[in-house]
């Protein structure tokens, strides 16, 4: 997973500790971020 990916899940994670509701949305996040930055690096890769 790009350096990218990781540090937008880690402020989902660290953003979403201050409610429940930001928790389900920072899972959702994680789980859209991850495809969105994979195809992005393919892009990049080609």
């Amino acid at each position: 997973m790009p350096i990218v990916c990781q540090t937008q899940i880690i402020g989902y994670a660290v953003f979403g500790i201050s409610s429940q509701t930001l928790l389900i949305l920072q899972a959702i996040k994680a789980v859209l971020a991850e495809p969105v930055c994979l195809m992005t690096s393919e892009q990049f890769n080609e």
